[in-house]
């Protein structure tokens, strides 16, 4: 609900709908990414059905979550003084 916030108050008008659109794919896009990656790892570590899961599969498996949260706050670090020096900008020429 944060990134329909950041939309609804930093980005103008005429592009208001794109940009909910992108906010709104880029956590489902996440979900699924991660889905994919837990069934791959399970399957990879040898989990042909639910039987065979092992612990240590599942701890492998769920840890594919942290590579994912770290890429989404590398991008946050990185794009966030990009859309500050925006913002700042447009305020200056308003």
């Amino acid at each position: 609900m944060a990134a329909f916030e950041v939309v609804r108050s930093h980005v103008t008008q005429h592009q208001r709908g794109l940009a909910t659109g992108i906010a709104n794919m880029g956590g489902f896009v996440g979900a699924l990414t991660i889905v994919f990656l837990i069934g791959l790892i399970l399957d990879s570590l040898g989990a042909g059905t639910p039987e065979t899961y092992t612990l240590e599969a599942f701890r492998w498996a769920m840890a594919s979550h942290i590579p994912v949260i770290l890429l989404g706050i590398l991008m946050i670090a990185l794009l966030y003084p990009k859309a500050k020096r925006a913002l700042t900008g447009r305020a200056q020429t308003s």
